[in-house]
């Protein structure tokens, strides 16, 4: 399962700019050359409005230790973005069928 594929040995979808795939490449190849792929973050709030903000793991390759007010991943191969929010929100806050709205869409490149 997705679970259990974290870590260098996940296969991420390498974008152009526009988000056309290029190639599917191991994570680690794709961190160590800093080739643009797919990620997304969920801003979680609770019924009162109130914004979900953790403190990241310290091991974490990127802002470990930072405050985050996101919960996010990368998008696998082969794995639709609505998909990996939906994940991801499972993986970590144990949230399942709850609605998820789309609201910005941004092109990082760290």
């Amino acid at each position: 399962g997705r679970a259990g594929e974290k870590g260098s040995s996940e296969m991420l979808t390498v974008i152009e700019m526009k988000g056309t795939p290029i190639a599917v490449l191991p994570r680690r190849y794709v961190e160590e050359h800093n080739l643009l792929h797919a990620a997304i973050g969920v801003l979680v709030h609770n019924s009162q409005g109130k914004i979900y903000v953790h403190q990241r793991s310290p091991d974490k390759s990127m802002h470990g230790g930072y405050f985050d007010m996101f919960v996010g991943g990368l998008v696998l191969a082969g794995e639709a973005v609505p998909d990996a929010a939906r994940n991801e929100v499972k993986e970590e806050l144990g949230i399942e069928g709850k609605q998820l709205d789309p609201l910005f869409e941004v092109v990082w490149l760290g």
